[in-house]
């Protein structure tokens, strides 16, 4: 079973995150250099937006690479902690959307790719955002008997440090829902439950 799972905290405004696999990944408008420091789990690109021509940078870090469940080599997961700023959307999403065969191409969606079309429709309202994505996603998938996965994907908007909301289930299986969370979000992919939770500091190497 793979997981994504983050906690932000209002006064700090630091979101938490730990996964198995699965990633978070924020796009930022007003990146400065050495906010955010790279490493072998986070990763950041720039990229220009083809809608209107401004630049920002996607910061995408990396869930540990192993399942929830027994695994030959199990470590404690890593927990990463990040400053959000104002403007920052969040997405956490199961690896279904991106290994999707597309009916006509063969070829699969990819990760870039869906990064590239996250930055695009980002600042745009979740219930518009979830629409977007449904219909690429239909449109590459073709037939729902072609479908590879299940699909989850999940975004969420930061305002300023007393409003963290906009928080919507982008895409789940055929359905698209709404919910409203707390600001601790545990996902679990495989079983397609979102529930919350409160990290746990033994399960988390610090």
């Amino acid at each position: 079973m793979d997981l994504a799972m983050w906690m932000f905290d209002e006064e700090t405004r630091q979101v938490r995150y730990a996964g198995a696999n699965n990633p978070l990944v924020i796009v930022r408008k007003d990146f400065v250099e050495g906010e955010v420091e790279e490493d072998d789990r986070i990763k950041i690109q720039e990229f220009v937006s083809e809608t209107n021509g401004e630049t920002y940078h996607i910061i995408q870090i990396a869930g540990n690479k192993q399942p929830i469940a027994i695994y030959p080599e199990m470590v404690p997961f890593e927990e990463v902690c990040l400053t959000l700023k104002t403007g920052d959307t969040l997405y956490t999403f199961s690896d279904g959307f991106q290994d999707q065969f597309g009916f006509e191409s063969g070829k699969k969606f990819m990760s870039k790719h869906l990064r590239e079309v996250l930055l695009e429709i980002h600042q745009k309202p979740m219930a518009e955002q979830k629409e977007i994505l449904n219909k690429i996603y239909e449109d590459w998938r073709g037939p729902a008997d072609h479908q590879t996965d299940d699909v989850v994907n999940i975004g969420k908007f930061y305002f300023t440090a007393s409003s963290f909301n906009s928080t919507a289930i982008l895409r789940i299986y055929f359905r698209i829902l709404d919910i409203n969370f707390s600001t601790c979000i545990c996902l679990y992919i495989k079983a397609i439950a979102t529930i919350t939770v409160k990290l746990g500091r033994s399960s988390l190497k610090k």
